[in-house]
């Protein structure tokens, strides 16, 4: 094994100070060259970082020949009439796969719907159930009052206006139903049908309904029976409720 260089000295540390030694050191490598070494490796490594810069793909260079290249291909391209244009291929793709998906997805929708619906019909939608159910509901807000209800006869139609709050008019009323009678068999059906002002006739979105709402919808889309069962007056159904 080799035995490792020894340094020595070349100034005495108890005459000259460490200014003086770092300015004697400094001067020699300035003499020898040291200086003019390190500035042409540092000249080095800026060209190479200059040229890197030129030839990258966001040098000045490489844009410029992007855009002589497109110009050059361009034309070519363009000359090329009877390729058909990409966009409005994946414009009619999507068109075709959107509306297939709607189509399909509206079948499915509706066919649940229907299910629903017809599963939730009763044969006959008695008046007096419906008053027992707005009741029940006007109970829970109050121990004790009436609600509101209205019968109308118009030829061979009626209105039917009906709220759990006490005093409210024909119009001002939470539902209105209108009923058309069948001149051969008497039957009553609804014809028209309001909740909370809004006509489910004419409105793009109602609900969502639950309970006695929802069953009273069912009913007026598939055109069940109604029927006035216990009279064609208000005051033939009960409408005020007590608690002792």
């Amino acid at each position: 094994m080799k035995d490792e260089a020894q340094f020595s000295p070349k100034q005495d540390a108890e005459a000259v100070s460490v200014s003086d030694m770092f300015n004697n050191i400094l001067n020699e490598k300035i003499k020898n060259g040291a200086v003019e070494k390190a500035i042409e490796v540092k000249v080095d490594e800026f060209i190479k970082r200059v040229a890197d810069d030129v030839f990258s793909s966001w040098g000045d260079l490489s844009k410029l020949m992007k855009e002589k290249m497109t110009e050059a291909i361009m034309p070519t391209a363009e000359s090329l009439g009877d390729i058909p244009k990409y966009h409005d291929f994946v414009s009619k793709r999507l068109k075709l796969a959107a509306q297939s998906f709607y189509d399909d997805k509206l079948v499915e929708v509706l066919d649940s719907e229907l299910k629903e619906i017809m599963s939730e019909v009763p044969d006959v939608i008695n008046l007096s159930w419906l008053v027992e159910q707005i009741v029940d509901g006007a109970k829970e807000d109050e121990s004790e009052g009436e609600i509101s209800l209205h019968i109308n006869k118009s030829y061979s139609s009626y209105w039917i206006a009906i709220d759990k709050e006490s005093d409210k008019s024909e119009y001002q009323c939470d539902f209105r139903i209108g009923l058309s009678e069948d001149r051969k068999t008497g039957k009553l059906t609804i014809f028209s049908l309001k909740v909370d002002g809004e006509d489910c006739r004419k409105s793009i979105a109602l609900g969502p309904f639950y309970r006695f709402e929802k069953i009273l919808y069912n009913a007026y889309v598939t055109n069940a029976e109604f029927a006035l069962d216990q009279g064609e007056h208000a005051g033939d159904y009960e409408t005020e409720w007590y608690y002792d």
